[in-house]
């Protein structure tokens, strides 16, 4: 791991949250650990967060890459939101990269998927790979590899307490994410729109079939 900070760098912010919904308690409850997803940010405030998640509350197994708010994590719950950021210093070069691996993902959002199956793998921390398709732990170790702040072969078994003990030393801040967050946070997610039943079950089969077909059609 490359652990040195850069003069004149520029940072990336790597968020672990702790999720207010039923399926993050029953990955917390099952990994025994405090967060259940992480994202990535080029901002303290965290105002936008880039990862791999559901698009809607109510349709939970439909998802992919999303410009996130972390108005989702707060909005309609009167629970805490604890959250553990890290600040890592890049060089030009490596912020570059990570900026614009991001930018292509953006731009192509329409090809990449939410990992259902690794998901569903998570608490063994069993990765199933499959093209374009990504959970949000998947995704930001991706970017870290990236940003050479991990290496090639890192192994973690996907696992979120070990990432955080291997990014311990870059650690800025623990507690209600309510503390850090700014007056310009990104509000342009859809995650509290309300999807129909018939479209959540359409889309849910849709999304399984796909994931089906990349993995066994390579």
């Amino acid at each position: 791991m490359n652990t040195e900070v850069k003069d004149n760098s520029k940072s990336i912010y790597v968020i672990f949250l702790q999720t207010p919904f039923k399926i993050g308690k029953l990955i917390r409850f099952v990994t025994n650990y405090k967060y259940n997803h992480t994202s990535i940010s080029f901002s303290e405030n965290a105002d936008v967060l880039y990862s791999f998640a559901r698009y809607n509350k109510n349709s939970p197994f439909v998802g992919g890459f999303l410009e996130e708010s972390p108005l989702r994590y707060i909005k309609d719950t009167d629970k805490r939101t604890c959250v553990k950021v890290f600040k890592i210093n890049l060089e030009d070069k490596y912020y570059n990269c990570v900026k614009s691996y991001i930018e292509d993902i953006k731009n192509n959002k329409s090809e990449y998927m939410y990992n259902l199956f690794s998901a569903m793998l998570y608490p063994l921390h069993k990765q199933v790979k499959i093209k374009n398709a990504y959970i949000c732990i998947e995704f930001v170790i991706n970017v870290l590899k990236i940003a050479n702040v991990l290496p090639e072969d890192y192994k973690s078994k996907y696992s979120f307490s070990l990432l955080a003990k291997d990014l311990n030393e870059y650690k800025i801040y623990e507690g209600d994410i309510n503390s850090i967050l700014s007056n310009n946070i990104y509000e342009g997610d859809v995650f509290f729109e309300k999807i129909n039943r018939k479209k959540v079950f359409t889309d849910t089969i849709k999304s399984l079939c796909t994931l089906s077909h990349r993995l066994f059609c390579k």
